[in-house]
């Protein structure tokens, strides 16, 4: 998926012969997840229910977690991770194009059920 991502700004998925998205591949990923997954590594370990104040808890492996991080409160999680929590390392992704697919397919097919 990753080489999709990086060789295709336009995509067309078709689920069971019908064309369920035509267009720009980022635009896709936006509207099926719009938050971003923040990963970061703070200088000591921090409990997950700490952590989930940031946002929802992806992944937390001893200093290093992953929280996902809707986009109008991704300014004040960075600035809080860098600022106050002082933060060693920061990492700012869109979901993986997996997620998203998935999604788009479990999406797709509710709708034809109906």
């Amino acid at each position: 998926m990753d080489d999709v991502v990086a060789l295709c700004p336009r995509v067309t998925v078709i689920d069971r012969g019908r064309i369920v998205h035509d267009g720009d591949l980022r635009q896709l990923v936006k509207s099926m997840h719009p938050d971003k997954r923040v990963s970061f590594t703070l200088p000591t370990r921090m409990p997950e229910a700490e952590l989930s104040r940031l946002g929802p808890v992806i992944a937390l492996e001893g200093m290093r977690a992953t929280v996902r991080v809707g986009e109008r409160e991704l300014a004040a999680v960075v600035g809080h991770l860098l600022g106050s929590l002082r933060a060693v390392d920061l990492a700012i992704e869109d979901p993986p194009l997996e997620d998203v697919m998935r999604d788009m397919f479990g999406r797709a097919r509710e709708t034809a059920a109906k």
